[in-house]
């Protein structure tokens, strides 16, 4: 008898030119064989970065209304994950989080993952301050899992300035690093009062320094789940380009929906964005067939 298909909703940006939010993460679940559902928060011919963005809002009424067109039609019922990722508005985030609160109790075993797509060290906060306010007071409490990068870890937590800067040192003092970098996510990690949290970019060693000319430079995320630190190293492929956050938390819930335990998905997710960023190194876009040339040098 043939399995039912694995089925996920999808709440993000769509972008036409430089493929970020909905625009590569669809394609993730694909890959797995997942179906996924996904509403835009906002519609952008190109990524702000690449040129005009001709910025298309989506009202927050509207987008309640396209939920709740899909629930009453029977197309979530068998959903087995949520992603949210980048949102335009506080009254956005407000209207899916009372959907997602009822959804949760009807459907318990929903794997909820919201990231919350809010900043960076190099721009700061890039979204409105409400927004991130909204994301902190309504979404994040009913979330089972968040997948800060560690500017928004900071922020979320309530300590920016412990996390103005991403933690860059040499091979030879990098475990001093780490620690001080784990005292940090155990001791505000609990505050948010999220399952777990997996913190992208956590830290990172650089190549050089320890008198080990062939050092690779790698880039550290952090999982705190039930109340311990475990970080994941992969090799830094520089420039990184847009979209590897979207294409993180997209990988990782297909794993988590799969079946996979945390440990293991966060672990497999960490390679699998390694070899993403080794395929699109150098250009300022993550291409689709990037993402199964990944798949298929895992296999």
């Amino acid at each position: 008898m043939k399995m039912k298909s694995k089925k996920v909703l999808l709440l993000s940006s769509e972008v036409g030119v430089g493929a970020v939010g909905l625009s590569i993460a669809r394609y993730i679940f694909a890959a797995h064989k997942i179906d996924a559902i996904a509403l835009p928060t906002v519609l952008f011919a190109s990524r702000p970065d690449l040129g005009s963005p001709s910025r298309v809002p989506i009202g927050a009424t509207a987008l309640e209304q396209q939920l709740y067109a899909l629930r009453d039609d029977g197309r979530l019922d068998e959903i087995d994950g949520v992603m949210s990722g980048y949102f335009d508005s506080a009254a956005q985030v407000l209207v899916v989080s009372r959907f997602l609160k009822q959804l949760k109790i009807d459907r318990p075993e929903v794997t909820l993952l919201v990231d919350p797509v809010m900043g960076d060290f190099d721009s700061g906060l890039y979204v409105a301050p409400e927004v991130a306010k909204a994301l902190l007071a309504e979404l994040i409490p009913i979330a089972d899992l968040i997948t800060p990068n560690f500017y928004e870890f900071g922020w979320l937590s309530g300590n920016e300035e412990e996390s103005h800067t991403l933690p860059n040192t040499s091979p030879v003092d990098f475990a001093a690093e780490l620690q001080k970098v784990e005292a940090l996510i155990k001791r505000n990690g609990p505050r948010l009062g999220v399952g777990d949290i997996v913190v992208t970019s956590s830290a990172m060693s650089s190549a050089s320094g320890g008198g080990d000319m062939g050092a690779q430079a790698e880039i550290i995320t952090a999982l705190l789940h039930q109340g311990e630190v475990e970080f994941f190293s992969a090799a830094m492929h520089e420039p990184m380009p847009k979209g590897t956050g979207d294409v993180f938390a997209a990988e990782l819930l297909a794993r988590l929906v799969l079946g996979a335990p945390i440990t293991a998905a966060t672990r497999a997710t960490v390679h699998y964005l390694s070899r993403v960023a080794e395929k699109a190194r150098g250009q300022t876009t993550i291409a689709p067939f990037q993402l199964f040339e990944a798949v298929l040098a895992e296999d």
